[in-house]
């Protein structure tokens, strides 16, 4: 039975991921993109917690490896909305 919290989550991140999405598409901005790579890769962390949790690579859940992913994406993304602001400086 899927935990209530992550049904929650993907449904969260997939919006986000769909809303990120157009924004990159219409406006071609990096900003945007890495943010819809982790938004993607957020999706996926809970899709495979709740209908593959069992999956792993070299003895580590994919879940794991993925969200690890997502943290780097999020890294980026907020140097990227950062870095220019500090500049501007």
């Amino acid at each position: 039975m899927p935990e209530w919290g992550d049904v929650a989550l993907l449904g969260l991140f997939a919006v986000h991921l769909a809303i990120f999405g157009r924004m990159t598409w219409r406006g071609r901005q990096l900003r945007h993109g890495i943010a819809t790579i982790t938004f993607l890769l957020l999706v996926a962390v809970f899709a495979v917690r709740l209908w593959s949790p069992e999956w792993s690579v070299a003895g580590v859940a994919v879940h794991r490896v993925l969200r690890w992913a997502a943290w780097g994406g999020t890294v980026v993304s907020l140097l990227l909305l950062v870095w220019p602001r500090l500049a501007a400086r």
